[in-house]
């Protein structure tokens, strides 16, 4: 019972910003509400002769309820972390059958022995060693940066179909391991499996990583295609302005002689024309580059299909924030209103 300890660390250790709880009242619980469960479940298993997994399964559903409720995250990101850990715990706890079957070949007992258990409980916090040092900080990055929700609902499936694969593979007597080359065979094998098991993580932490650069790519590349269009816009509103200030003499000239024939109407009309010309070209909507080309697309199709639209841009130059992280952001937004506002009257 006392791998509970190992796998509460397999299950926070990547989970740094990510607990709902201060981090020592997490830890001061947890190591209280582990040790509780080890001592307690030990002595009833010891005096009622129960199996381990009889207490070991129902905690599990219990562990996974309080386990949700202390991270803050979707409860597809929670799973996969939680998975994991009881994938390692349980590949851990098989390779110990195997292991230690000489030592449990007379022992009649619903426990293991001593010996046993402490090798069990040794590999255990090995293989929480060599998966922390090798991914704890890649699973980090994952839950920080990939929020494709169905990438992790089809990744967590995969250490829970491997969790039920290695408790279908612990032998139940010791004898059946100690035939022939069972023993030696089996252990090989799930070393060998361990090591696919670790390729694997690496690869969907090289995959998402890769989809994560490639949107973060289309972003940016979205955004300067933007900056490119209102930049043109500019350029185009700079040479109507030039060519308007060229002009202006001829409209002076037009104006005083309306006003001197006292053709009042056709003043008012010449004004109007002359006005709608000025107020063609879009504003600066912001003094950031970035965030002015995103705006400016974005009033051109609204205002391009009739939506009334205000702004309100109150930005610095220099965010504080990458730029690219916060039109992505603002980008959805607009987009959304934008479309609900297509479906109103």
């Amino acid at each position: 019972l006392a791998i509970c300890c190992p796998f509460a660390l397999l299950c926070y250790l990547p989970l740094s910003g990510f607990l709902r709880l201060p981090l020592k009242k997490l830890a001061a619980l947890s190591a209280l509400g582990v040790t509780a469960f080890v001592g307690i479940g030990a002595l009833a298993c010891c005096r009622f002769q129960l199996s381990v997994n009889a207490l070991l399964f129902p905690a599990l559903l219990l562990f996974l309820l309080l386990y949700l409720k202390s991270v803050a995250l979707p409860p597809s990101k929670a799973l996969f972390v939680f998975f994991t850990a009881t994938m390692l715990v349980s590949f851990s706890a098989t390779l110990s059958c195997y292991l230690c079957a000489p030592l449990e070949l007379h022992n009649d007992q619903p426990v293991f022995t001593l010996p046993s258990g402490l090798i069990g409980l040794a590999l255990t916090f090995a293989v929480l060693l060599v998966f922390s040092l090798l991914f704890r900080r890649k699973i980090h990055w994952m839950l920080c940066n990939v929020s494709f929700s169905a990438i992790w609902r089809a990744l967590f499936v995969a250490p829970l179909f491997l969790t039920g694969l290695f408790i279908w593979m612990t032998p139940i007597y010791p004898a059946v391991v100690l035939t022939g080359r069972v023993r030696e065979i089996s252990i090989v094998l799930l070393i060998s499996f361990l090591s696919l098991l670790f390729w694997f993580y690496y690869f969907v932490y090289l995959t998402t990583r890769k989809m994560s650069e490639a949107a973060e790519l289309h972003a940016q590349n979205q955004l300067l295609s933007m900056e490119n269009t209102r930049y043109r816009e500019l350029r185009e509103h700079m040479d109507a302005t030039r060519q308007l200030r060229h002009d202006f003499r001829q409209h002076l000239h037009v104006i005083s002689g309306l006003t001197e024939a006292g053709r009042l109407d056709e003043l008012k009309s010449y004004l109007s024309q002359y006005e709608s010309e000025l107020s063609d070209a879009r504003p600066t909507l912001c003094v950031n580059a970035a965030v002015d080309a995103l705006a400016g697309h974005y009033d051109y199709e609204a205002r391009k299909q009739g939506i009334q639209i205000e702004w309100k841009l109150e930005l610095p130059k220099l965010l504080p924030l990458p730029e690219a992280d916060l039109c992505t952001i603002l980008g959805n937004l607009l987009e959304n209103a934008l479309h609900a506002s297509q479906k109103l009257p």
